[in-house]
């Protein structure tokens, strides 16, 4: 099913029955990212979350296990299913390995969904613990941009 297709399924939320939607707290504005910024505004994050149709939770893995600020955790050799699966780690930037960390967070969000009863989860890419199309990888974005192996 298409990302088109699962939003399209979704129920038309009413105040009474409000669409629930897990955010990556930085894009409504904790100060949770690992530099202690939120990463940014989002206004339209912010609208959303204002709605009255909309209930809204949020919720930071990365600062729940790792606190802010923090190292950035990369996912190395692999992807987080691959990291679920224990065939790939999660490894700060001074070489600490946090892969069991990373999966108590993964495991608490999880919870956090469940207990809120959430339809639908924005969460912030680019991440190791929220990214789901692009994760921060330094090893990979040094090698394609300086050709330099490490």
């Amino acid at each position: 099913m298409t990302d088109k297709e699962q939003l399209n399924g979704l129920k038309t939320p009413t105040k009474e029955n409000p669409l629930r939607i897990l955010f990556s707290a930085c894009l409504l504005g904790t100060l949770c990212g690992a530099d202690g910024s939120s990463y940014g505004h989002y206004p339209h994050i912010i609208q959303i979350s204002k709605n009255p149709r909309i209930h809204i939770t949020s919720f930071c893995p990365e600062n729940f296990v790792l606190g802010t600020p923090r190292e950035i955790p990369d996912i190395q050799d692999g992807n987080g299913a691959e990291v679920l699966e224990g065939k790939a780690k999660v490894i700060t930037e001074s070489g600490k390995d946090v892969t069991g960390e990373m999966i108590k967070a993964a495991e608490k969000m999880l919870q956090v969904a469940i207990d809120a009863k959430i339809e639908l989860a924005i969460m912030m890419d680019v991440s190791a613990a929220c990214g789901s199309q692009v994760i921060h990888d330094q090893t990979e974005w040094y090698k394609e941009y300086f050709d330099k192996d490490i």
